[in-house]
């Protein structure tokens, strides 16, 4: 019961600034100096005007904007999608996947796990991790495509192996439960390991099982409770149970 773990999907609002190269057209030359000047803008005017130049990057972050309403955006998830779609058009790898997300959980448009799918492909064939991740846990649970354990690894192993924690986490979990893949407690606890130093709360949790169980790993009640507090420090309700009814 402690070993499940769920998709997370958060939005996050990130700005970098490019600059402009040579050859390039003056209407591209003018969005970049637009998306430039809306790094430090309180406002988005100069981001819109960017985005409105078809400046994948700008129409990503206007996109997050009316996600959550930063700027002098109004909350908009209809809009956000708008703009996500048209930098996914353009191969742009962050809004291919958030552009999953989106359908994936309703946002702004009507749910679809087929073409969270769609746009979870296109990003993770582009090496993004977090899509990576997410089109293993589609494949995983049969959503949007009929159930495929063993792609579910290989996208998780992809994932992994760029060092996305959840999906480490999700690749152990794969080991730990023999989904897909020779059950294997050893590599579980590797995967859970990596994935507990970068600080991600359900390997931490997942780790501290194996320690208290001596799931492939030497029994060790002190690391177990080590990793169930710092798992439980985050807010991981299994890790703040088992802490409570088994150390405290």
């Amino acid at each position: 019961m402690y070993m499940r773990t769920k998709l997370l999907l958060a939005v996050c609002f990130l700005l970098f600034a490019q600059e402009p190269v040579f050859g390039q057209s003056s209407s591209e030359t003018l969005a970049k100096d637009y998306y430039g000047k809306a790094q430090g803008s309180a406002t988005n005017g100069y981001l819109q005007k960017a985005a409105e130049l078809g400046y994948a990057p700008a129409q990503y972050d206007l996109a997050i904007c009316y996600s959550n309403g930063f700027g002098n955006q109004r909350n908009d998830f209809g809009i956000a999608v708008k703009w996500l779609k048209k930098a996914a058009k353009q191969g742009y790898v962050k809004a291919q996947n958030k552009l999953g997300v989106y359908y994936q959980r309703g946002y702004g448009v009507r749910q679809s796990d087929k073409n969270a799918v769609k746009w979870y492909k296109k990003a993770a064939e582009q090496g993004d991790a977090e899509a990576q991740n997410n089109l293993a846990y589609c494949y995983n649970n049969g959503l949007g495509v009929p159930q495929n354990v063993e792609l579910a690894l290989y996208w998780y192993r992809k994932s992994a192996e760029q060092g996305y924690a959840m999906a480490q986490n999700n690749l152990g979990i794969c080991y730990y439960e023999g989904d897909g893949v020779l059950l294997d407690e050893v590599e579980a606890v590797k995967w859970f390991k990596k994935a507990a130093n970068l600080g991600y709360a359900d390997a931490q949790n997942n780790l501290g099982i194996c320690y208290f169980k001596g799931s492939g790993v030497k029994k060790n009640k002190e690391k177990a409770r080590e990793w169930f507090e710092k798992a439980a420090t985050q807010g991981h309700k299994n890790a703040q149970g088992i802490l409570e009814e088994y150390f405290y």
